[in-house]
């Protein structure tokens, strides 16, 4: 058995390599959305819609990505379990609202609707601090109806939602942002 170890250690490593931002492999939808380097490293730069990792195919697992937000009033997470650009579970960060008990967010997105207003409150919501202007690190565990959400190294979730609200199904994973930007970086599923 010992023998294995390497290989195993090895494709361990090359799973865990962060995915690109070329348009090969990434379906953007909305407008803004624009690779570039950011902070010393490479990003996607996100306006306000959401880009899909094209062929993926994600149920249950963890989902870690960095994220520079830029300090004005906006939204930017992480899309999972996506069927279409217009249907998928979301949970995101709002730096406008860092360190209150509703800077992180969930909400299910059905037919191109958002309905954050229904789902608040605690299970939905957590609080975070969301330092500005510096590469942010995001957590998300997703098994079964529940999600964990870590951001910038926390030992414990800081939003721990226990029943996503769309049916369970794998999809697509992709990268969210509304009403104003903010750049992605070291997506790793």
């Amino acid at each position: 058995m010992l023998t294995y170890l390497p290989l195993v250690l090895l494709l361990a490593f090359a799973a865990a390599q962060p995915i690109p931002f070329d348009a090969t492999r990434w379906t953007l939808v909305g407008h803004g959305a624009t690779s570039m380097v950011y902070l010393e490293r490479p990003s996607l730069f996100i306006e306000n819609g959401v880009a899909l990792l094209r062929d993926s195919s994600f149920g249950d697992g963890t989902i870690e990505f960095d994220v520079a937000l830029h300090g004005h009033a906006s939204f930017a997470g992480v899309a999972f379990r996506a069927l279409s650009e217009n249907d998928y579970e979301l949970i995101y960060l709002r730096p406008h609202l860092s360190r209150r008990p509703d800077a992180l967010h969930y909400t299910p997105i059905d037919n191109g609707g958002e309905a954050w207003q229904l789902y608040s409150g605690p299970g939905y919501t957590g609080e975070a601090e969301l330092p500005l202007n510096r590469w942010l690190h995001v957590k998300l565990v997703v098994a079964g109806y529940e999600a964990r959400l870590f951001v910038d190294g926390a030992a414990n979730a800081q939003l721990t939602v226990t029943s996503l609200k769309r049916p369970w199904t794998r999809g697509m994973i992709g990268l969210w942002e509304s009403l104003g930007g903010a750049n992605f970086s070291n997506v790793i599923v």
